[in-house]
């Protein structure tokens, strides 16, 4: 929800010559920003890298993963961002289809991203909460169905499962929604279950279990925002 304050800040920085990179959760804002911005070259990222900020200026890196990097709305090489970032410690990859992985990362995201909020855990202490893993395979299930009807089927399948090995291997983590909530901040379900629950109305498809953790987050924002 900061990216297009962001950019606006630096928009008299923006030419023919600027390629920018977003690399975040949840989707819907690259297309706002495309639209904005015609000019400049955009690329996504998406990464399964796990880390948090215990204090300012320290970094645990609680989940090793990996990130890929595509071109948005173009034909853009994403080896022209890659050769600029680290080329040890992480492993950065260029993307053909940048759009299915980002169905894939948002897919893992609304079915973990808002439960460790909820249940105000880490990621590794979600599925001993009561009720989550059934929570956790209706969430699925929806977004396995809207994202097979928007011809995502093939990054979404098998979600559950997938969901709970994500689950384990950064059981350490404390993600991006727990941290918002946590530290009072706007978090970024508008752009996780709130996009999903967008395309769904769209298609005509119901997800009740999906719009119930998505009150449940906005619930706690309005808390103190």
């Amino acid at each position: 929800h900061q990216t297009l304050e962001a950019m606006q800040q630096a928009r008299l920085r923006i030419n023919g010559r600027t390629r920018v990179l977003l690399l975040q959760n949840g989707m819907g804002v690259a297309d706002l920003i495309a639209e904005r911005f015609p000019a400049m070259t955009l690329y996504c990222g998406v990464t399964t890298d796990g880390a948090y900020c215990p204090e300012p200026f320290s970094i645990i890196h609680a989940g090793s993963g990996s990130t890929y990097i595509g071109a948005f709305g173009h034909s853009g090489d994403p080896r022209a961002i890659i050769r600029h970032l680290p080329a040890t410690g992480l492993d950065i990859n260029p993307c053909t289809d940048i759009e299915g992985r980002q169905w894939q990362k948002l897919a893992m995201n609304c079915a973990i991203n808002g439960l460790t909020a909820v249940y105000h855990c880490r990621n590794g202490e979600v599925l001993e909460q009561t009720g989550a893993p059934a929570r956790i395979a209706k969430l699925c299930e929806e977004i396995e169905g809207v994202g097979t009807a928007l011809g995502f089927g093939v990054w979404v399948e098998d979600l559950y499962q997938k969901t709970v090995s994500v689950l384990r291997a950064t059981a350490a983590n404390y993600n991006s929604m727990y941290q918002d909530i946590e530290r009072r901040r706007r978090t970024e379900i508008d752009y996780l279950n709130g996009y999903l629950l967008q395309q769904a109305q769209r298609l005509g498809i119901r997800c009740p279990e999906n719009q119930k953790l998505y009150e449940e987050v906005k619930r706690r924002e309005e808390s103190f925002i």
